[in-house]
């Protein structure tokens, strides 16, 4: 069996039987194939053939010759080799001259022989064969084995082998273009069974493929590719189509009721159901829920004390099983009902008093909660502290000390206290690969155009929700993303090529690349950084920044590898980031035109021809998503900071120097940091730093913003 297995894995099929002409070269004769293949077996696909060589000989048929081909091909791809074998033993639609052969050699026909007149001595003395070998009738391996050829004519339909066929039918399938429930066919077999063996029988006979066969699958192409196009106005369609097919459709025979007793009866079945979902969804002991009249008077006007003239129009709908259906006290306005159920409260302590200020805030909304007759429920309260340094002060509700947690979600994104996004990103890749494996198991026609549309409307949105805040800098994380997206495009029609391949084909950009290549024309990204360093002798004053710390005020711009263009690390922390970038020989070489390109940067800065700001206050649709896609795009900036400080402590802390050599010691960083880069030298720590705090004014240039209007209102 395993030499068996060994020699059916090449790629080779033997066609028998196919006249042709004389003087047609090969390439003629794999043409012809390529014809029976599609015409016969109804396969659509383009089969990859490799090479093929013919032998034969010539006939002579009442004076005419008749040259009979046995033409061996070697297919490029191993299923293409096995779909045409399925469907030729599954439709049985040659004639007696025709064969198909998935061996040549005589070593493996002899092997087969062996291994059918083996499994019929096993099957006659009773015993089970493994699933490895093929089932095959005894009378067809008799045959089999007395006919020269390796493979067994099907053209002898008996009226038995038909009857056992169709009656192995199920009742559960699709109705096909026929639009005959296949119930109604199968009640009424003994009528119509005659009618059908004489259908069936001149078909193989004839060896003509069915028309309503082709036309079978041409719908559920259609249908599925139908599905593909809609999918981003309408997925529930793709969901139910996917469900449908996913769907366990078996009934449940048998149970076991409370008593110990195994039941088939269908109606102890279902009553034995409903007795579990009532035990479980309905309380019959709970009492019975009304609106508080206290609540009632507290929504009233307060002039009139009355109920507004709106709550006439509230969309009223029942919220619990409970009771009798037409009690109306099992429906309530959702405007009563419907309350946030989910409160924040975020704090920046610098001290212990601001400890003290959280905990009176969270003492009001427990005050708050009592007046409105609202109850926090104290085991889902947590408390997240972020920051190594953070002094975990113990905050309480009602009296009990709220637990402490380390992963919250928080609108669809796992927020961590050490600012990480490891779960986060391991969860998006959890649901894109779901999402994919439903549609890659349901859709049995995925071609390029299907798979594009499905893949952008059901699985990549996973892995770009919300990826301005969590976009991934470590590079496991953007492979793990990647991965994705590589095993998506892995179809049929695409095998053999290589992922950029693919992507071309598809015109699908890679995710790291949509994740950085959100706004246009970009040459580099600008931002400011403190540095901190000691108390300086001379000019103390000049050194302190917005924090009150003692800093150098460093201007950096990055390309959209992270690598850094330009650094200017002079400027004392005071100083603001526009006067550094209009002082700056890069700033100055923009403005009288020796630099050409497009910087974007914060509302620090001010707004040029040559550097984009965003907008402060949002009047057009164009401008919010200008202002989104620029924001997407910025954050490459913050993470190389991150990482530039990670990768050099001597940023991260204090530098206890003279300012002239924390200068010099920045630009060395700088200098290390590109370099670490192109040699692919990973970060060395993966705690993440609190990212800089951007100015919040919008610097203004004059005869600059109708620039930016016209950029937003072009590209956005």
């Amino acid at each position: 069996m395993a030499e068996l297995e060994d020699r059916s894995r090449r790629n080779n099929l033997r066609f028998e039987g196919i006249e042709e002409t004389e003087g047609e070269t090969w390439k003629n004769s794999e043409e012809k194939v390529k014809k029976l293949i599609k015409e016969k077996l109804s396969i659509n696909e383009e089969i990859h053939i490799e090479r093929a060589h013919r032998t034969g000989k010539k006939e002579d048929n009442n004076g005419k010759i008749i040259i009979r081909r046995t033409i061996v091909v070697k297919f490029l791809d191993y299923k293409d080799r096995e779909t045409i074998l399925d469907n030729y033993k599954k439709l049985k639609l040659w004639n007696e001259k025709m064969y198909i052969n998935e061996d040549f050699s005589e070593r493996t026909i002899n092997i087969r022989k062996q291994l059918f007149i083996k499994a019929k001595e096993i099957r006659s003395s009773g015993h089970n064969l493994s699933n490895k070998i093929p089932y095959v009738d005894n009378n067809s391996v008799d045959e089999f084995i007395s006919s020269p050829n390796s493979t067994i004519n099907f053209s002898n339909l008996t009226y038995n082998e038909f009857e056992i066929a169709f009656k192995s039918l199920k009742r559960n399938k699709a109705i096909g273009p026929d639009d005959i429930n296949g119930n109604i066919v199968i009640d009424s077999f003994n009528e119509i069974k005659d009618i059908l063996f004489k259908v069936f029988k001149a078909s193989i006979t004839q060896g003509s493929f069915p028309n309503s066969l082709k036309i079978a699958k041409k719908s559920i192409r259609n249908f599925e590719k139908n599905l593909a196009l809609n999918s981003k106005s309408n997925p529930k369609s793709v969901y139910a189509y996917i469900n449908n097919k996913t769907r366990f459709k078996d009934s449940i025979k048998a149970i076991k009721l409370h008593n110990g007793i195994i039941t088939t009866d269908n109606q102890e079945i279902v009553n034995t159901f409903n007795e579990f979902f009532a035990s479980v969804f309905i309380q019959d002991d709970s009492p019975e829920e009304v609106l508080d009249d206290n609540l009632l008077t507290k929504c009233s006007d307060p002039d009139f004390r009355s109920i507004p003239k709106l709550w006439s129009c509230a969309n009223v709908v029942p919220l619990f099983k409970k009771g009798n259906k037409l009690d109306p006290t099992n429906y309530r306005p959702v405007s009563l009902t419907s309350i946030v159920d989910d409160t924040k409260v975020i704090s920046i302590n610098h001290c212990y008093d601001d400890n003290k200020i959280l905990q009176e805030d969270i003492n009001r909304l427990v005050k708050w909660s009592e007046d409105w007759l609202i109850t926090f429920n104290e085991s889902k309260c947590k408390v997240m502290y972020i920051g190594k340094k953070n002094p975990r002060y113990e905050y309480k509700l009602n009296n009990s000390v709220l637990t402490e947690t380390m992963i919250e979600n928080d609108l669809g994104i796992f927020i961590s206290n050490n600012l990480e996004w490891k779960y986060h990103i391991n969860s998006a890749i959890g649901k894109a690969n779901r999402k994919l494996g439903m549609i890659k198991n349901s859709f049995e026609y995925l071609d390029e155009l299907s798979l594009k549309l499905l893949y952008k409307s059901l699985v990549r949105p996973h892995l770009e929700y919300g990826a301005t805040v969590w976009s991934p800098f470590w590079k496991k994380d953007i492979d793990n993303l990647e991965i994705v997206q590589h095993r998506a495009t892995r179809i049929e029609s695409l095998r053999g090529k290589s992922y950029e391949e693919r992507l071309k084909i598809l015109k699908l950009p890679t995710l790291f690349d949509r994740r950085r290549r959100e706004f246009p024309k970009v040459t580099g990204v600008i931002d400011c950084t403190h540095i901190c360093i000691q108390k300086p002798h001379e000019h103390e004053y000049a050194y302190v920044d917005r924090s009150s710390n003692h800093s150098i005020n460093v201007q950096a711009v990055c390309d959209n590898k992270g690598n850094f263009i330009d650094v200017v690390a002079k400027w004392p922390g005071s100083t603001h980031d526009a006067r550094i970038l209009r002082e700056s020989k890069l700033g100055k070489k923009f403005m009288d035109g020796t630099f050409k390109g497009l910087l974007i940067g914060d509302s620090g800065f001010p707004c040029f021809r040559w550097l984009l700001t965003p907008y402060l206050n949002l009047t057009t649709a164009s401008q919010h998503r200008y202002n989104i896609s620029l924001r997407k795009t910025r954050v490459i900036i913050e993470q190389v900071f991150g990482r530039w400080k990670r990768r050099f402590h001597l940023l991260h802390s204090e530098i206890r120097m003279t300012p002239e050599r924390t200068c010099t010691s920045v630009a060395a960083c700088a200098v290390l940091h590109n370099l670490a880069i192109q040699l692919n030298d990973g970060d060395m720590d993966e705690n993440p730093i609190e990212n800089d705090e951007n100015d919040n004014e919008d610097i203004v240039a004059e005869n600059n913003f109708q620039f930016r209007d016209d950029f937003a209102l072009r590209h956005f």
